[in-house]
C-alpha cells in the first residue's frame, strides 16, 4: 500500500497527530499532578485501563461508552475501515483533540490560579 492509496495519507497524519495528542495530554496531566508517578500512572490508566475497563461492559454500553475513549477514537481516526457502530475519522479526530485540549485548559488554568 503506498500513500497514494485513498484514506492512506489520512491514517499515517492522524497516527502523528494521535502520538501529539498523546504527548499533551500527558504534558497536562502531569501539570495537573505535579508528581511524575501520578501522572505517569493516571495517563497509562486513561491509555490503556479505561478502554479495556469499557470493553467489558456489556453489549450495547462498551460501544456507545468507548467511541468517548482516547485509545478507541484514536483508533477510529487511524483505521482505513472504522468498526461498525463508533464514529468515523472527523469526529474521532474532534474527540482526540478535546482530549488534549482539555488537559492543557485544565493546567493553564491551574497554572495561572497557582501562581497567581
Amino acid at each position: 500500500m503506498t500513500l497514494a492509496h485513498p484514506g492512506a495519507l489520512r491514517g499515517v497524519l492522524a497516527a502523528g497527530f494521535y502520538l501529539a495528542v498523546m504527548a499533551w495530554a500527558g504534558l497536562g496531566l502531569g501539570t495537573l499532578i505535579r508528581h511524575t508517578a501520578g501522572a505517569i500512572t493516571t495517563m497509562t490508566a486513561v491509555v490503556f485501563l479505561l478502554p479495556q475497563i469499557i470493553h467489558a461492559l456489556p453489549a450495547p454500553w462498551n460501544v456507545q461508552a468507548g467511541k468517548y475513549t482516547l485509545n478507541l477514537a484514536a483508533q477510529q481516526m487511524i483505521a482505513q475501515h472504522p468498526a461498525p457502530g463508533y464514529f468515523g475519522a472527523g469526529p474521532s479526530f474532534l474527540i482526540v483533540a478535546a482530549y488534549a485540549a482539555a488537559a492543557l485548559a485544565a493546567a493553564a488554568i491551574l497554572i495561572t490560579r497557582r501562581d497567581a
